[in-house]
Formats: structure tokens, sequence, C-alpha cells
């Protein structure tokens, strides 16, 4: 956290060594957590902060009878993340609200940041859902066509390379793996798994002919 430039009262720079004071609580609760007082260095105090849980963490501070007004309300996404961006506090600028991101979603970390998000247990069972329901249809069309170990051997590959969409999507490194995090119901881990089960049979039927 950066508080500044702190000013007096004839709009001047506090002197170097003022005490700054700051209040930190989350939303909801009326105990404070235990902070440190800073000194002001060029008019601006520094502290550093390490939240131990998720949730909105609403931030105040003070010097003398100079204040930030209106706290700012952090958004903590993650616990156990460090917080990425810092909170620059003024007194003209106390409306102003900062989002806490985990490390992995500032850039440089595209594909890292959601990879936790898409590999949950609804992510999964639609995977697992979609695998079912490809494989039921490939036999259904394939069963009178082709003979049972071709069969076999088709359902299973459709499976590997199925699953193996799957584990890319869930790590972030299958292509288009963003867009398709950020579709409406959860479609992009049906189609992660579907459009990897055609690529064999595509290949094998190539092949074959």
């Amino acid at each position: 956290l950066r508080v500044g430039p702190i000013l007096d009262r004839n709009g001047r720079q506090v002197p170097d060594g003022t005490l700054v004071t700051f209040d930190l609580r989350y939303e909801g609760e009326e105990v404070a957590l235990m902070m440190e007082p800073a000194l002001t260095r060029g008019g601006m105090a520094v502290r550093e902060v390490t939240p131990d849980r998720g949730g909105v963490l609403r931030i105040a501070a003070s010097a003398g009878q100079a204040s930030t007004g209106r706290e700012i309300a952090v958004v903590v996404i993650s616990p156990g993340t460090p917080a990425a961006p810092s909170s620059n506090v003024a007194e003209s600028e106390a409306a102003n609200r900062s989002t806490a991101l985990p490390e992995d979603a500032l850039p440089g970390g595209e594909g890292r940041s959601t990879g936790a998000k898409r590999a949950d247990f609804g992510t999964l069972a639609i995977a697992l859902a979609t695998l079912l329901i490809t494989v039921s249809l490939l036999l259904i069309v394939q069963v009178r066509v082709l003979p049972r170990v071709t069969l076999v051997h088709n359902m299973l590959w459709a499976t590997i390379f199925g699953l193996a969409g799957y584990v890319l999507y869930a790590i972030g490194l299958f292509p288009g793996g963003d867009w398709l995090a950020a579709l409406p119901g959860r479609v992009g881990a049906a189609v992660t798994v579907f459009v990897p089960m055609l690529l064999p049979l595509l290949w094998l039927q190539v092949r074959s002919d």
C-alpha cells in the first residue's frame, strides 16, 4: 500500500518521518487487522500487506488530522496468492477502487491464470459427459460399418484424444483456451473434448482411404 502525497494545511508535503496509521478490516467485520504504522519519506508512506484469506478488504489511512476519507475496497480474489498491484491512495482520489489479482493473471501469465478455475468438478463432469455421449454416437454410427476390432480401436483413440484435449485445456495449453473459457455455461470444456475426439477418426479414415 502506498499513501500520498500527504500535505499539510499549507499544501506542502509533510516532513519525512511523519507517522501514518493504516486501518484494514474485512467487510462485515468490526475488528481491524494488526498493522504497524509507517513513516513518510518524500511525502509518501509505504506498507507491505499480505492478505491471509479472500474477501473484500477495506483500507484507510490517516496522518494526524489528514485522512484518506472514504475507504478503498480491495477484492482479494484467491486466498494465499500475493496481491499484485499496489493501491495509490491520495486525498483527492479516496473513492478509487483497486483489485488484487493473482500473480498469474498479470501480463506474461496468460494461460496460467485460469488453469485452476477450468479444472473443477463442473468442467470435469461436462468433459466426461461429452466423452460418453460422443463415444455412444460414434458407436451407433459405426457399429454396422466397421469390424469389431477396428471399432474398438477407433473408440480408444477417440477417448485418448478427448481426455488429452481436456487436460491441455485445464493447464492452459489448448489453442484458444482463453476464449473457450470465457464462453457461458462452460461450453468450452465440451468443445475441448469433442473436437480432439474427431481428429483421430478423421486420420484413421484418411489412412484407410
